[in-house]
């Protein structure tokens, strides 16, 4: 009885490690793909702005439709923003804009990138939306350095967690 339990608590700790550094890795692959789609979206501002001249709560609305990452919910958002009739400022995107995974400072680079939107003209915001690609880049290339380090890491120390659980357990 006493080692059906140990076994019991052994299993059930073990799905748990490795369930964590499951989760923990994915960030990882999570950020790269929000940085992959974040490049995709200013490829496709400058066209959607200068060629189309499409409202930028539509823009906002069928790039959300098409993106899976983190990306799309901000966009919704942004979306939000826009169609209620206010200009994106900072506050506002700060309050409504989720963050994810993202650290500090590549928050706030999106935060700026969105509060650039909508407040010039058609060429400005293709320039701005040219050097925010640039620094977005930058950051995907960051991002995928980060998945290929850590993302196996976290699996691994799962492992070792869960197998250092069941060895005390047991």
């Amino acid at each position: 009885m006493l080692l059906a339990f140990k076994i019991l608590i052994a299993a059930s700790a073990f799905g748990i490690s490795l369930f964590y550094g499951f989760k923990t890795s994915k960030k990882y692959s999570g950020r790269e793909l929000y940085f992959s789609e974040l490049v995709q979206f200013c490829s496709g501002l400058a066209g959607e702005i200068g060629f189309r001249h499409a409202a930028l709560a539509d823009i906002f609305n069928k790039y959300a439709a098409i993106f899976k990452s983190l990306l799309s919910a901000q966009l919704k958002a942004a979306g939000e923003i826009v169609a209620d009739g206010e200009i994106i400022d900072e506050a506002a995107l700060r309050g409504k804009l989720p963050k994810g995974a993202l650290k500090p400072e590549e928050y706030d680079n999106v935060l700026l990138f969105f509060n650039t939107l909508g407040k010039s003209d058609a060429d400005n915001q293709i320039d701005s939306a040219s050097s925010f690609k640039a620094i977005f880049q930058t950051s995907l290339e960051q991002a995928r350095l980060d998945k290929k380090k850590y993302a196996p890491l976290y699996w691994k120390l799962g492992l070792l967690g869960a197998c250092a659980f069941v060895i005390v357990i047991i």
